[in-house]
């Protein structure tokens, strides 16, 4: 009996062992390299909008004053970004006005954010 108990927990410990080593498909790790990230952001005719903020890694850098019905900027992602996010706010006298926040990522849009109505808020985000 103690030989069966000692093969047992022998096994037991084996198996442990190479489950804990199993492979982790997951990749929880940034992305390798940078990116080009274009943030864009348009309005109809008949809005104000109020700031446009956008984040990388936490790191804000907003906009006010903002004429015209269009904005956009372009940066270069450090390679260890993880999210690119874009917010903006505006307002209108007119029910049907819109707002549109887009994100691009290596020239490829990859999240859209629409609003339409008087109080007009978008929230975009990207995972890399």
């Amino acid at each position: 009996m103690k030989v069966f108990k000692q093969l047992f927990l022998l096994s037991l410990l084996f198996v442990t062992v190479f489950a804990a080593c199993k492979k982790d498909d997951k990749n929880d790790a940034p992305s390798a390299s940078s990116h080009k990230v274009t943030f864009k952001v348009e309005w109809s005719a008949n809005a104000t909008i109020h700031y446009v903020t956008y984040v990388v890694n936490g790191t804000e850098t907003s906009k006010t004053n903002i004429t015209g019905t269009s904005w956009s900027t372009e940066i270069t992602t450090p390679a260890d970004a993880r999210y690119v996010m874009l917010l903006s706010a505006g307002q209108s006298e007119s029910a049907a006005a819109t707002l549109k926040a887009q994100i691009y990522v290596d020239g490829k849009l990859v999240k859209e954010s629409p609003a339409t109505g008087q109080i007009l808020t978008t929230q975009a985000t990207h995972t890399f």
